[in-house]
């Protein structure tokens, strides 16, 4: 767990940039503020008498930003890459201790709320698949007791805290109502009433001069709240479709609608997030920002239209549409990763993991009621998500078992049509 202050350097930093928007957990200036104190007092070796709940939030910090790191930022930062799996699970899992001895379940504390939003986007790369859910529904808890969930936010009276939590509230409904595999989500949309995120940098925050923002500039903020509408479009999906799905016809028109809402959503986006939008040297996060943003739009388009899957499949030409979006959503999905090779380290998250899988068992599904020519048309892009997986899985457990599962599902498929 020992780290030289020059490598923890760069991985705050390096986090600073490419992660934090991703979570969304700290107040950047005031946890390089920490930081500073910490090194000083420590030299980031002596952690005896430091705060488990900010060591808690710290190892996850650095964990999640190593993830992301490439070859070249890892040497710059004097570690060697063979080394960074371990390094990995080493930080993640002195994380889960020191939140443990914190005693978050006992001593209610945003910290511990900030900690697991970060390690929620950690634990299905860990192979923490039980976990995740587990902590993701406590960590709610906590947070209304806390008084996360009320506007303004109880847990302080602080402005700069305030606003960070509705940032961190965000994370927990993004993650609760995006959850995979699809569940009853713990938060209900009645049941809180939070603002959305001010359009404003973490600078910003701190000096709170809003009547000076230039609301036209770009901000890594921008991303969560495209992140939040799109949450909240698919959990109000969920929420209605077993009261829509009594015929055929009144099922289309609700996935019309659904599907329609996300592409309102895309319409709106700041130009930065759009894949045709002018990128300038001083945001290089939007970049990584807007191919993320771009796949999960195409995963949830995906998972809308194919809710008639079963109608297509039947041979019903009047769903073509939703077929054509289906596969035209799940084929772009494995453009977008394997045609950007360079920046294979931006899709090393579970969830683009998962994105991949349901478009490769889409594909598979197509195949396994379609014809030879169907067969070779989907098999190459299949065969890119396995070669996806295999170049992930030392970071990625879902990975793993996403190779694992679609490769018995092909054998099958072999074995039927021979």
């Amino acid at each position: 767990m020992a780290l030289s202050l020059l490598s923890s350097h760069a991985i705050v930093q390096h986090g600073s940039v490419w992660t934090a928007w991703i979570h969304c957990a700290v107040h950047l200036p005031t946890f390089r503020d920490e930081y500073a104190q910490f090194c000083e007092r420590t030299g980031g070796y002596d952690l005896a008498e430091e705060n488990p709940s900010w060591l808690s939030i710290y190892f996850a910090f650095i964990a999640i930003s190593l993830m992301y790191m490439k070859r070249d930022e890892v040497a710059a930062a004097g570690l060697e890459t063979d080394e960074v799996p371990r390094l990995i699970r080493n930080w993640y899992d002195a994380s889960i201790f020191f939140f443990h001895k914190a005693e978050f379940l006992r001593r209610h504390d945003m910290r511990s709320i900030q900690a697991i939003a970060i390690l929620l986007g950690l634990m299905k790369n860990m192979g923490d698949f039980d976990l995740q859910s587990s902590l993701l529904a406590v960590g709610i808890g906590i947070a209304q007791c806390l008084g996360m969930d009320k506007e303004p936010p109880t847990v302080s009276e602080n402005h700069i805290q305030q606003e960070l939590s509705r940032r961190v509230w965000w994370t927990l409904v993004i993650c609760d109502w995006l959850q995979r595999p699809v569940r009853a989500a713990c938060i209900q949309e009645a049941g809180f009433q939070v603002n959305l995120p001010r359009l404003v940098t973490d600078d910003e925050m701190s000096a709170w001069n809003l009547t000076a923002v230039d609301d036209a500039y770009p901000r890594p903020i921008q991303y969560h709240i495209a992140m939040i509408r799109l949450a909240q479009e698919y959990h109000r999906f969920r929420h209605k479709l077993p009261t829509t799905a009594d015929t055929a016809a009144k099922l289309e028109s609700f996935v019309l609608e659904a599907d329609e809402s996300l592409a309102r959503i895309i319409d709106e986006l700041p130009p930065h997030l759009t894949m045709s939008g002018q990128i300038g040297d001083d945001i290089p996060w939007a970049h990584s920002q807007r191919k993320n943003l771009a796949v999960a739009l195409l995963f949830y388009r995906l998972n809308i239209n194919r809710v008639l899957q079963h109608q297509w499949l039947d041979c019903d030409v009047a769903f073509r549409r939703a077929r054509a979006i289906c596969l035209s959503s799940a084929k772009a999905i494995i453009s977008l990763v394997d045609g950007d090779s360079d920046s294979l380290v931006l899709y090393r998250s579970w969830a683009t993991t998962s994105h991949m899988f349901s478009a490769a068992i889409t594909l598979a599904i197509e195949v396994q009621h379609g014809d030879d020519d169907q067969a070779a048309r989907h098999g190459a892009d299949i065969d890119k998500c396995l070669a996806f997986f295999d170049s992930v899985q030392e970071q990625n457990m879902l990975a793993r078992q996403a190779a694992t599962v679609l490769e018995e599902v092909m054998l099958d498929q072999t074995e039927t049509h021979n």
